[in-house]
């Protein structure tokens, strides 16, 4: 299980790198500080979670080749 309790999306980079061997950056210095509180279970895996996170939190994701990465959300 992951749970994430006021973890920057810096610190919730490292933890989902550190969880599924896959690398996630954060593109925009204005999100790196972003605090996000949810928790997953360990049948979420790395596409799930980021699609969960998009829904409360401003920022959108893609995956290039085998990295995940957070950027800044586009109207």
């Amino acid at each position: 299980m992951l749970i994430f309790s006021g973890e920057s999306l810096e610190d919730i980079a490292r933890i989902l790198f550190n969880h599924f061997n896959i690398p996630v950056k954060v593109t925009d210095e204005a999100l790196v500080g972003y605090k996000v509180t949810d928790d997953f279970t360990d049948n979420e895996d790395l596409e799930t979670i980021p699609n969960l996170l998009i829904q409360v939190a401003p920022f959108a994701w893609e995956r290039a080749e085998q990295t995940i990465i957070l950027k800044p959300k586009i109207d």
